[in-house]
């Protein structure tokens, strides 16, 4: 398969080091989640850039997450327009 030239992607760097990354982990691979069907990483993607670049680590949920927290492991499911989310 032709990978695409990410030189001008303005997130080229950094597809380029998660390329870079997985190359060096055995059977990686990527899956695409809709956010309703993971409200927990979704709320904690869209708030990371409140942060310094690093990992963090929580006790617990932020106060930003905490619904989501509770209604991932609850398994809510939400509508989208294109189907239905479930957990299993």
């Amino acid at each position: 398969m032709l990978m695409p030239d990410l030189s001008l992607h303005p997130l080229g760097s950094l597809l380029n080091g998660c390329k870079l990354l997985m190359s060096n982990l055995n059977n990686a691979q990527l899956t695409h989640v809709f956010q309703e069907c993971n409200m927990l990483a979704d709320a904690l993607a869209k708030n990371s850039i409140n942060h310094d670049l690093g990992i963090i680590t929580f006790e617990s949920p932020p106060i930003h997450a905490a619904q989501a927290y509770l209604e991932d492991i609850a398994a809510v499911s939400r509508v989208r327009r294109s189907g239905m989310c479930y957990h299993t």
